[in-house]
Order: structure tokens, then sequence, then C-alpha cells
């Protein structure tokens, strides 16, 4: 059975290799719509810029290497651990869901070129 500590390292990994692969999906799909200075999200007035910025700061100190040796090094008392654990599978599943629409809007997109 895997250990908490584990986990949380596997589960850190992973939303790592998710904000990558969705910071380039993202770009891509921003390049190829030209939308860099549309809005993001309907409810806000940040812009596509504003926010893959945003993103590209935050994922460059939450996912550094100094947080990645804490993550494995740092001693963190057991019963904080699921804790941590659920907050970065939220975080995973938030991130997930718009990687997955941004992915889809991306096939439509090299789809309807192909056609054409």
């Amino acid at each position: 059975m895997m250990s908490k500590r584990q986990e949380l390292i596997d589960k850190y990994e992973r939303n790592k290799n998710l904000v990558i692969n969705f910071a380039k999906c993202f770009k891509t799909f921003l390049d190829k719509t030209d939308t860099w200075d549309g809005i993001a999200f309907g409810d806000s007035k940040i812009t596509n810029r504003e926010y893959m910025t945003e993103l590209i700061r935050i994922a460059s100190q939450e996912y550094s290497q100094t947080q990645h040796d804490a993550i494995k090094n740092v001693v963190i008392q057991e019963s904080f651990l699921p804790g941590y654990i659920d907050g970065i599978d939220t975080q995973y599943n938030n991130l997930k869901l718009m990687y997955d629409d941004i992915q889809t809007k991306l096939d439509k997109l090299n789809l309807n070129n192909r056609l054409m």
C-alpha cells in the first residue's frame, strides 16, 4: 500500500505535468484563435493574456524545484497529509476540466482546418 507521503508526491507531480500541458495547449489555442486579448472568463475582466501570465507565475512558484524538494523531504505531520492531498486533487480536477475543454476546442479547430 502506498504511503500518504508518496501519494502526495505522485499527485503533486501529476498536477505539475497537467499545468505544463495545459499552458502549452492554452497558448496554442490562443495563438490559433488570436484571442489573447479576449476575456478569459465570462464573470471577470481578466484577459486570456493576463490569465496566462498569472498561470505561469503561479506554476513557476508552486511547481518549482524548491517546492518539489519540500514535498519530498520536509517533515509533514501525518494528520495534515489527507488535507493536502484533497487540496491537490481539487486543484487537479478544476484544471483538468479546463484542459479538456481547451483540448476539445483545439481538436475542433484542427479538424475544421483539415476539412477546408
